[in-house]
């Protein structure tokens, strides 16, 4: 399956995140086409970008972001975030907008696939009390839709 975009919800709480995330569970979407972003606690100043795949809560995922960060050496905390959200497409001043947002204590819930499944995952994401839901299509459909 080609991706073709993402969508991307920023919410106030883990748990209206949590929510949307169980919400895109069962509506069909893979635990590889979800992420959960937010801050482990307010003492830790590294975000983490945690797939949903773990099926662990944010809070719990300690250990995941330290072996991130051993996996992708001289990237911490939000160069992390930053990376992941380019590598779905998202482009640099969207992701700096979404890092300022999980910098003050929002979750996000970023959803990737083909057009079609972000147009479903923007449908759920919205379902649930959220602050925004916006749709980014990748850089490829990005430039066939302005030629």
């Amino acid at each position: 399956m080609g991706t073709h975009g993402c969508v991307v919800g920023v919410y106030e709480n883990e748990e209206a995140a949590q929510a949307a995330l169980k919400e895109l569970q069962k509506a069909g979407f893979s635990v590889k086409q979800v992420s959960v972003v937010g801050k482990l606690n307010e003492r830790e100043e590294n975000s983490v970008l945690a797939g949903a795949e773990k099926g662990v809560p944010v809070e719990q995922q300690e250990s995941q972001s330290q072996a991130s960060q051993a996996k992708a050496p001289g990237l911490r905390g939000s160069s992390i975030l930053m990376a992941g959200l380019n590598s779905a497409g998202i482009l640099k001043e969207n992701a700096q907008h979404y890092e300022e947002a999980v910098s003050v204590g929002k979750f996000l819930v970023v959803a990737e696939g083909s057009s079609p499944d972000v147009v479903k995952a923007k449908l759920v994401l919205h379902a649930i009390p959220h602050e925004e839901v916006v749709h980014h299509t990748s850089r490829a459909e990005a430039s066939r839709v302005s030629n």
